[in-house]
């Protein structure tokens, strides 16, 4: 089970502070820390777009996989907002295109919901692909 992490720390996650987020680990913080709702500061940066700030979470050993309380994954999150560099990244990193949410939605339905869809369809594969 992941643990609740610090206000500041959910925030360094948003806005891409790794200076503070290396000093969190430092104090004993969880490198998959989440919020209330269980989003990690992977699935938050994932979710701001901040492709160093999800390289750095990968290395220090944040996650691919770990989801929300409703199954949402850094993947999902990062397709939805049509962030392509990122989910590149998260692909890469082996996060997997196949989950599926609580209400049955995958990474590859999130993928149609940006302005850049035929991108971000494009670059998950769907389960068939697989």
């Amino acid at each position: 089970m992941y643990r609740k992490t610090t206000p500041e720390l959910l925030k360094a996650a948003q806005k891409g502070d790794i200076e503070a987020l290396k000093a969190g680990f430092a104090a004993g913080e969880p490198v998959d820390g989440c919020d209330r709702y269980g989003a990690t500061l992977l699935y938050l940066a994932a979710a701001s777009g901040r492709i160093e700030t999800v390289e750095f979470l990968l290395s220090a050993g944040a996650s691919v996989e770990q989801t929300s309380d409703a199954g949402n994954s850094p993947l999902m999150i990062a397709a939805a907002r049509g962030h392509e560099e990122v989910v590149r990244h998260l692909l890469a990193a082996g996060a997997s295109s196949e989950h599926k949410n609580k209400w049955g939605f995958g990474a590859r339905d999130w993928a149609q919901w940006p302005s850049n869809a035929d991108v971000m369809t494009g670059l998950v594969p769907s389960a068939v692909d697989s």
